[in-house]
């Protein structure tokens, strides 16, 4: 199930709405506590694995940023995946 969520064309569109269901969830005053998770969530992991994964594979630090900040783990899994390889 990992692997398949891991997939580049699945996992980007479905983090892209999951983001979207947040904000909007946030901006109707529903949950504002869910962004305020997912936004710690994604800060941790940028300063624990984003900054180093995106540098080995030549990312400056504002792209990786961007991206972890964006995608989380389904942007820095397949990445250091491909740079195992």
């Amino acid at each position: 199930m990992v692997d398949i969520l891991l997939n580049e064309k699945l996992s980007w569109p479905l983090t892209l709405l999951f983001w979207g269901f947040c904000i909007a969830l946030w901006v109707m005053g529903i949950t504002p506590m869910l962004v305020v998770i997912m936004l710690t969530m994604h800060v941790t992991e940028l300063f624990c694995v984003g900054f180093e994964i995106g540098a080995m594979s030549g990312c400056s630090r504002a792209k990786s940023a961007c991206l972890c900040m964006l995608f989380g783990l389904f942007w820095w899994v397949p990445l250091k995946r491909a740079v195992k390889k």
